[in-house]
Order: C-alpha cells, then structure tokens, then sequence
C-alpha cells in the first residue's frame, strides 16, 4: 500500500490515513454548523419579514429572536460556511461586524444608552419593554 503526501488548506502534511479523516470530519463539522445556523437564521429573519411570530420564535413559547442577534448568528454563519469552502484563513470584516455589534448591545445595556440599532431595520411590537428594550438582543446573546 502506497501512501501519498497531501496537503490539507491550512498548509500542513497530512501523511497519515486517521490526519486524513480528521480533516474531512472537521471540515464537515463546519459545514454543518454553517448550514444549520443559517438555515435557522433565515426561518427567523423570515417570521420578521411575514411578522410570523412562531417563525421568530422557532416554534418556541418563548422570546422571539431578535433582529441584531439573528444578523450576528447569519454572519458568523456565512464566516463558517466561508472558511470551509473559500479559505481557511479568516477574514475579519464579518467577525468585527459581529464585534462591534456585540459591544453596542453591551455598551446599550451597561450605560442604559439608545443607540438606534434594536429596531433599526424591524419594530417588535411584541416585546415586553418592562424586561428589555424592544428588540434588543438579550445580553446573554451578547456574551455567549
């Protein structure tokens, strides 16, 4: 048996049968990751555009997904589905978008600032504005 040098994206040898398998079983992981979290995404963004509330809510009884938080999730998706495709080395316009979101949603909740951007492109009028301001995202979403 004759066992061949190749090289995965990332640049490093992959001369061993099991290296082989565990880059194509990462790079599935990625895919997958990258799929399903766009495909939720969309169902989300989807409910917003048809002011569906149990498309917003996945089906849940629950709070519905809110906008910013929907965008970040889409972009880290298109980042994932990006780097197993297109390139292993990151791009970091997509990563810093969801950054900057992040800090201003933060920003919004520790310094009780308004900043324009929870109901920028939809307004939820669902929301309960005793427990957060409509359409902001929760800070969990922020920090996890």
């Amino acid at each position: 048996m004759t066992l061949t040098a190749t090289t995965s994206r990332s640049g490093e040898s992959l001369n061993q049968p099991d290296q082989i398998s565990e880059a194509s079983d990462s790079q599935r992981v990625i895919a997958i990751s990258g799929l399903l979290t766009v495909g939720m995404v969309l169902t989300g963004l989807l409910g917003w555009l048809t002011n569906t509330y149990w498309l917003r809510t996945l089906g849940s009884e629950g709070n519905s997904m809110k906008v910013n938080t929907a965008l970040m999730l889409l972009l880290t998706g298109i980042e994932l589905l990006r780097i197993r495709w297109y390139s292993t080395r990151p791009d970091y316009f997509l990563p810093g978008t969801v950054l900057i979101l992040n800090l201003s949603t933060m920003a919004e909740y520790a310094f009780s600032l308004n900043l324009g951007i929870d109901q920028f492109l939809f307004t939820d009028s669902n929301a309960n504005p005793l427990i957060s301001p409509p359409g902001r995202p929760a800070l969990l979403s922020c920090i996890g």
